[in-house]
């Protein structure tokens, strides 16, 4: 809170944002609308999101799923060459917590106090390991070991293709569909948003004209990190620097938006309200799906547990 605080006041003496920052005095031009001027847009919106992408839960489900199908695809196609490939435990990367933000766009994606960069990195660190393939581990001598990798390299192209298998097949044409829709709205309420968005973020020291941008500068500021055996990135030299430069871009992100934001939702509920209607049926086909996946992942575990 005071570093959010401290940076909107910092932010505010850049010469010519400063009207045009979330939280400055006199932000905002004459007759600006007031949060609860966008409730509804926001509610609509945040409920097509919810249909078109899934719960979180429901995504992590949904990677679940695609890792289990390709998995058990490849334990298929190692039985058949007369060998055995146990499917491998599922980890998740990304959390419960994480966030949808369609297209990346700039004034409708959530704001938030971190990228789950250094959080994801942890995680990965933490499991390495918890994957490993007890029969190859068994395995006595380099021949052996070069026969099982030549059929296990074989093996790869019956998988079950991945990034078709993580969520309903339905849900790519409806992200299109928003994502023209959010573009329109865009380009009607809050024009000017790219042009002030790239020159906010580099006042504030961020080379960044869109989110794309801004997280590409969160990865690289960690250190680089190995993932052969399980470990605590947190100790890594440069680490504690880069969780602050996170958090950081994610508070400049926020004042640099904010306003635009609730500029872009008071303009929005007309066309999104069009959208859920007009897309309806889809919608609630793709709901289903989604919902769906989670009992799928029951049957895919069980599977699993007999390879």
């Amino acid at each position: 809170m005071y570093f959010r605080a401290k940076l909107t006041a910092a932010m505010c003496t850049l010469a010519g944002i400063g009207a045009l920052v979330g939280g400055c005095a006199g932000a905002g031009p004459a007759g600006a609308p007031r949060f609860e001027d966008t409730a509804q847009a926001r509610a609509t919106y945040e409920k097509i999101v919810q249909q078109i992408y899934g719960t979180a839960e429901q995504r992590i489900a949904g990677e679940e799923r695609g890792w289990l199908l390709t998995q058990s695809a490849i334990s298929e196609c190692m039985t058949a060459a007369g060998t055995v490939y146990p499917v491998t435990a599922f980890i998740p990367v990304n959390s419960e917590e994480s966030v949808i933000s369609p297209g990346d766009s700039l004034a409708f994606s959530p704001t938030r106090t971190t990228f789950g960069v250094g959080v994801g990195m942890q995680r990965r660190a933490a499991a390495v390991g918890q994957q490993t393939n007890p029969v190859y581990a068994k395995l006595d001598s380099e021949a052996k070991r070069a026969a099982y990798s030549g059929k296990l390299q074989s093996c790869q192209g019956a998988a079950t293709t991945y990034e078709a298998s993580f969520a309903p097949k339905s849900r790519d044409a409806l992200d299109g569909l928003l994502l023209k829709t959010l573009a329109t709205i865009s380009r009607r309420a809050v024009p000017d948003l790219p042009a002030h968005y790239a020159t906010c973020m580099k006042g504030a020291g961020f080379e960044a004209a869109n989110l794309s941008d801004l997280y590409a500068l969160v990865v690289n500021a960690y250190p680089p990190v190995t993932y052969d055996k399980p470990s605590d990135v947190t100790k890594e030299p440069g680490w504690a620097s880069a969780v602050v430069h996170e958090s950081k871009a994610a508070d400049t992100d926020t004042a640099c938006r904010a306003d635009f934001t609730t500029r872009a939702f008071a303009d929005a509920t007309a066309d999104l309200t069009e959208f859920a209607s007009t897309n309806a049926a889809a919608l609630s086909a793709n709901e289903a799906a989604w919902a769906q996946m989670t009992g799928e992942v029951a049957v895919l575990r069980q599977k699993a547990a007999t390879r």
